[in-house]
């Protein structure tokens, strides 16, 4: 039974890790999860798979599978391994050198190991979990919607300086997630000195675009208004967001009605183009793209091309466009990283500071585990774009929070 066991553990260890080869794999959900876990747990994995090895050494066929199987799973830790480097540079010097190429910049070869991105140490440690503080926003119609506030417990007898904040808005397709979606990175970015605000923006296809931007201006404006109270700077935050959050992040960020106190934008795995998204999508990949996309928007592109171009933060980069980091996976067959290199090419062209960081190994929602190897890399790349754009940054530590395990969000 055990080495039965044994062989189903390895098959779907080559299957996950093979799969990633093959962006256009059959529209089956547990495919893209098994793709996940292979990708991103696959040091735990290499360890059970290295037993297997020793285990049955005297079985050829299953030692053999066990064997491609050890290899496909420990290959995203070589690719990591090869490429980190470049990454640490990027995100250390490369705004300043797009700002200034004459720019005197370090070796890359001479950073320490406390600039990793990736900690063996770290992948076995449990993040904690804040528990955030949950209030309600109306919006400009008159809705009621909830709104996430991470924040360290401070004591309101002790006076502290107006903290930084971040306002991350959640992916699920437009269609369905919640604020407190893969929040488990927000504990380093509070410890770090950072409030993070995550709303909630009402779904399609009950509500199409531009509903859900409003939403989220709406949470800016109720964010400002309630800094004070809140303990905020209000001239001194940055955009965040995955997937189909990452969309309206970057039209928040390249907007029109943009702030001047907004230092940068986040995104992660997030489609830029959404005209670009239909006509390369098929008919039923995994998500049914282009069926999300007419929800979303009410219309194909051929019928209503003017709301395809207003819901593309591609069509709103100019030279004022705030800097932009964004992060993506090569195998991610959810969004196709040629958003992420389209984005950054116009940022580029514009004159507009941009970091891009693409995981060779990673797909869509590779951050799912904080201390995962594209979880690691996400929460240290982020904090480095923080401080690098933050024309205050100094020392933004706080006192300790209290962490508990999270709490659902009022509906």
């Amino acid at each position: 039974m055990l080495k039965l066991l044994a062989w189903y553990f390895t098959l779907a260890m080559i299957a996950g890790g093979i799969v990633r080869f093959f962006p256009i794999f059959p529209p089956y959900r547990p495919l893209w999860l098994l793709q996940l876990l292979t990708s991103e747990l696959g040091i735990l994995f290499s360890l059970i798979l290295a037993w297997i090895l020793i285990a049955y050494r005297r079985s050829r066929r299953l030692g053999i599978a066990a064997g491609m199987a050890l290899m496909i799973t420990a290959l995203p830790m070589f690719e990591m391994m090869a490429q980190e480097r470049n990454w640490i540079w990027d995100l250390a010097y490369s705004l300043r050198k797009q700002q200034n190429p004459d720019a005197s910049i370090p070796n890359p070869y001479a950073e320490s190991s406390e600039d990793a991105l990736f900690q063996f140490s770290e992948f076995f440690k449990l993040s904690p979990k804040m528990k955030p503080k949950s209030e309600f926003i109306a919006t400009r119609d008159q809705a009621v919607l909830p709104i996430l506030i991470y924040q360290p417990e401070i004591s309101t007898l002790i006076k502290t300086p107006a903290r930084p904040w971040i306002m991350s808005i959640h992916g699920g397709g437009w269609d369905s997630g919640e604020p407190d979606q893969l929040d488990g990175n927000y504990a380093a970015l509070v410890e770090a000195g950072y409030t993070v605000i995550s709303p909630a923006y009402r779904l399609a296809p009950g509500y199409r675009w531009p509903r859900q931007g409003e939403d989220v201006q709406d949470a800016y404006l109720w964010v400002v208004k309630n800094a004070d109270r809140l303990g905020l700077d209000a001239d001194r935050f940055w955009v965040m967001g995955r997937s189909a959050g990452g969309q309206l992040a970057l039209k928040f960020a390249y907007g029109k009605s943009r702030s001047k106190g907004l230092r940068g934008v986040i995104s992660l795995y997030a489609p830029s183009d959404i005209d670009f998204g239909y006509r390369w999508s098929f008919e039923h990949d995994i998500l049914n793209s282009r069926q999300l996309l007419q929800s979303y928007t009410g219309a194909t592109p051929d019928v209503n091309p003017k709301v395809y171009r207003d819901a593309s933060p591609l069509n709103d980069v100019t030279k004022d466009s705030p800097p932009t980091l964004i992060l993506t996976g090569l195998a991610d067959p959810l969004v196709w990283f040629r958003h992420a290199e389209r984005l950054r090419d116009a940022l580029r062209s514009e004159g507009v500071g941009t970091i891009l960081l693409e995981l060779p190994w990673a797909t869509h929602g590779f951050d799912f585990f904080p201390n995962s190897p594209s979880g690691q890399i996400t929460k240290n790349a982020i904090l480095r774009f923080l401080k690098a754009t933050d024309l205050k940054a100094t020392d933004l530590k706080t006192p300790d929070f209290k962490s508990d395990q999270q709490a659902k969000p009022p509906r």
